[in-house]
């Protein structure tokens, strides 16, 4: 009898107006293409984030790379800076690798 592996958790992405009117995206979990796939199937995808919170992200695939650059398109073309909030190690290396730490 063998252990059953946990099942990965699943990606979730969350977009909400905070009290002072700023836009935040929520990522948790495995940010792939399943995830990035319902989350543009079940919501309106906004382009003005301007707070994105990889707090809770255990897995960022291109797809979530490619998400993070569409959610906050809008912003960086009003020459705005996007704010990546609690990022963890793992997280920075992936974006730096690909370019997109300039997010």
């Amino acid at each position: 009898m063998t252990a059953a592996t946990p099942p990965h958790p699943v990606g979730n992405v969350v977009v909400r107006i905070e009290a002072d009117d700023t836009t935040v995206a929520y990522l948790s979990g495995e940010i792939d293409v399943a995830s990035v796939r319902h989350f543009e199937r079940t919501a309106r995808t906004p382009t003005n984030i301007q707070v994105v919170d990889v707090s809770g992200v255990t897995f960022l695939g291109s797809s979530g790379i490619s998400l993070l650059l569409r959610l906050t398109d809008e912003t960086r073309r009003a020459g705005h800076r996007p704010i990546l909030r609690s990022p963890d190690r793992n997280i920075c290396k992936v974006l730096e690798i690909t370019g997109a730490d300039a997010l």
